[in-house]
């Protein structure tokens, strides 16, 4: 990978490795990074964090929702296309949580959790009434706001640990998205 290339020439990267890393040890940070900018390998989305925005913003249509019927039982679902994207947005995010976690050493109680056990998104699989599959859209769109403020903070906490403060956001402009995210309730 050529310097000009490399994602994390931002947080201080020199000849491929972080300061005070090795290059193996600078593969970890360096793969959070790219899953996190880069875009989608069919050209869905530009960066994972665009595209959870755009679902953030999304409003759920009637016609997204369908009626099914599976061996003589009846469930309400998302469209499936609908369905794909959030499962596939859900399990990126998910990953790079849980790598960042990994990586931070952080004990698994104070992990965030996107949708634990991918509970939210069998729901939006298999709901008993529209309404259900209402409530856990909207409840899984606010998770992912929440998701996405996460992972900035913690890809900003790397760039701290690396030495470039002038980059990084203070708290202030974290918080700013609060209050968007407590519009929700």
């Amino acid at each position: 990978m050529d310097d000009e290339d490399d994602p994390l020439l931002e947080y201080g990267a020199d000849d491929g490795a972080l300061p005070g890393l090795t290059l193996e040890q600078t593969i970890p940070i360096r793969d959070i990074v790219l899953r996190w900018m880069a875009p989608h390998q069919y050209m869905v989305w530009r960066s994972l964090e665009d595209y959870t925005n755009i679902l953030c913003g999304l409003p759920l249509e009637e016609t997204s929702v369908q009626l099914r019927v599976l061996e003589g039982e009846s469930c309400y679902t998302l469209i499936t296309t609908l369905l794909l994207h959030l499962y596939e947005v859900v399990l990126g995010i998910t990953q790079i949580l849980e790598a960042i976690d990994t990586l931070l050493a952080r004990s698994p109680r104070k992990a965030f959790h996107l949708d634990k056990g991918y509970l939210i998104l069998k729901q939006l699989a298999w709901g008993i009434d529209k309404n259900f599959i209402h409530i856990s859209f909207y409840t899984l769109q606010s998770q992912c706001k929440g998701a996405i403020n996460h992972v900035r903070q913690s890809l900003n906490a790397l760039r701290t640990t690396f030495n470039h403060y002038s980059d990084t956001y203070s708290t202030k402009s974290y918080n700013s998205t609060f209050s968007d995210i407590r519009s929700e309730y």
